[in-house]
């Protein structure tokens, strides 16, 4: 058909620019009508979902950094993460980086090396090395793992800034990020996103093997963004981030609105790998050499796995989605989203 031919044959340029407007649930069922289709869909998202385009103003060798985030079992999160799935570019933003205790003195050592000099804030040691140590030492952590309960409690641990000064050499190569956050936390960090983060928007990672969102057809599909904490609390900080995000075409959901009746909301029960989630290997994004074969797909988790090729597996972090009727949200929020709590084994008289 013309539209084959138009798919196979023109510019990447124009195929890019003419999907640009697509949602990515209408890119994925166009991949499955037939073998042209596919070809086609997967050149684009070899560069539309390239992990290396994404993390290129930050490092670079990409593959590096993503070899040393799973060394630290660390996560990208914020809106690095959102643009990548989003296929959308906010420059000026940090580059958060959460990491439990034990990965971050690697990881702020290997920053140190790709020319990013530590920022000491607050009372920390003005030396990187000495204030990870001393970090690690007050909390009754180890650098070779989690120790005692690996789900403590919830908490924002500390934050280490690290600054890179944008000289004529990085500017000339694109690298203009300038500011990463090591955001060390008390708990595994995908956990922590789960049971923290403000809205179902941001629930999106970059591991070193996968690119995960939590509630895709919402964020990047109907572009809404659930309010998961009290907004109450803190009124200001929560409206300068609603804010940011309705100048990116997000709708913001309070416990006002009613809640979409979504299958990613309808579900009490979610995981992170369910079949409500988006995952995207990086090895189909431009990170490895080896030529995609056929593939099974399901359209509405748009989950792409190679038939002979199996990506490394997920972290598996297990939470519920209860809407604000349901009397159990914080208040102001549209949904509570966190760990499965004690009211599912009580019985009500």
């Amino acid at each position: 058909s013309v539209f084959e031919r138009f798919l196979l044959g023109a510019p990447n340029v124009v195929v890019d620019r003419f999907f640009s407007s697509w949602t990515p649930d209408l890119i994925m069922r166009l991949r499955a009508v037939n073998s042209n289709m596919f070809l086609g869909v997967e050149s684009y998202i070899s560069r539309a979902w390239n992990i290396e385009r994404s993390l290129e103003r930050w490092f670079f060798h990409v593959g590096a950094f993503l070899r040393m985030l799973d060394l630290c079992e660390g996560v990208v999160s914020g809106s690095e993460a959102q643009q990548h799935f989003g296929r959308h570019e906010y420059r000026g933003n940090d580059l958060d980086i959460y990491l439990p205790y034990h990965g971050v003195l690697r990881m702020g050592r290997w920053l140190k090396q790709q020319a990013f000099v530590y920022q000491p804030s607050g009372n920390k040691h003005i030396f990187f090395d000495a204030a990870a140590i001393m970090l690690a030492s007050a909390a009754g952590r180890g650098f070779e793992g989690y120790s005692g309960s690996r789900h403590a409690a919830a908490s924002t641990v500390s934050t280490f800034n690290f600054v890179r000064p944008l000289d004529k050499a990085h500017q000339s190569l694109g690298m203009d990020g300038a500011h990463i956050q090591l955001i060390v936390v008390s708990q595994d960090p995908v956990q922590f996103i789960v049971e923290n983060f403000h809205s179902t928007g941001v629930m999106n990672y970059i591991t070193g093997q996968h690119a995960v969102s939590l509630f895709p057809h919402a964020t990047f599909v109907d572009h809404q963004m659930l309010v998961c904490q009290d907004t109450t609390q803190n009124r200001p900080i929560h409206e300068g981030w609603m804010a940011k995000y309705r100048k990116r075409g997000f709708t913001i959901i309070e416990g006002t609105n009613d809640p979409p009746c979504t299958p990613e909301f309808r579900e009490w029960m979610r995981h992170v790998g369910d079949c409500r989630t988006w995952v995207l290997p990086h090895e189909r994004s431009g990170m490895s050499s080896v030529l995609i074969c056929a593939s099974t797909i399901d359209i509405w988790a748009c989950r792409l796995v190679p038939s002979k090729r199996q990506s490394p597996p997920l972290k598996t972090a297990h939470f519920e989605v209860m809407p604000s009727y349901s009397g159990v949200a914080s208040s102001g929020a549209a949904l509570r989203v966190g760990p499965r709590f004690v009211y599912r084994c009580v019985v009500f008289v």
